[in-house]
């Protein structure tokens, strides 16, 4: 297994001129990189019948999800917007899922029809974003190895579960360096309420 496959060991940081980058993105399994691959691999890993989630029709949560079960040798199922094929939703196909696409394809509308389809299966439910504890969990621990002389900390901010546990692990360390989180994706601040600190 390759040092960077073991979803326990470190990424590395690297540095290029000024900056130091965390190259999370060099975690990889069954071709699905970075930290929500390392997430989704984690609360995967025991699934016996299949896994189930739901995603935005762009979003790559898609093709992690049926990649892994492919891996693992079971059965995926996922649950979009009503919509044509993006790129993400065809390599999930590929890999073996199957979509079930959803008319209105609201967020609230796919997550609980992700969650009841898991539940009635049986099935291991891979949450909407990886919104989870691991993911959290995992992300605290990647923060370990930050460089000593580092000022500043400019993270993107999806499903802010990377920037709660970068958060966390600051808090643990006693570290009082800036974070400036760049929202790339839907307002993260609830989802903060939920998974930082509580004086974020």
């Amino acid at each position: 297994m390759s040092t960077y496959s073991d979803p326990q060991a470190l990424t590395p940081i690297e540095r290029r001129g000024r900056l130091w980058l965390k190259r999370d993105d060099l975690f990889h399994i069954a071709g699905a990189y970075g930290g929500k691959a390392r997430a989704c691999y984690l609360l995967a890993r025991g699934a016996e019948l299949g896994l189930v989630t739901a995603a935005s029709r762009s979003s790559p949560q898609t093709s992690i999800v049926a990649r892994i079960a492919c891996h693992l040798g079971v059965k995926c199922r996922i649950h979009t917007p009503w919509g044509s094929a993006t790129y993400d939703i065809q390599d999930a196909e590929s890999h073996g899922a199957e979509r079930i696409g959803h008319r209105p394809g609201f967020n609230s509308v796919i997550r609980a029809r992700a969650e009841q389809d898991a539940r009635l299966r049986g099935w291991t439910h891979i949450p909407f974003g990886m919104e989870s504890a691991v993911a959290v969990a995992m992300a605290t621990r990647q923060a370990a190895n930050l460089p000593g002389d580092c000022r500043r900390i400019v993270v993107p901010v999806g499903s802010a579960l990377t920037l709660a546990g970068i958060l966390w692990s600051l808090k643990t360390l006693g570290n009082a360096i800036p974070v400036v989180g760049v929202v790339v994706g839907a307002d993260p601040r609830k989802r903060l309420d939920r998974w930082a600190p509580e004086d974020w």
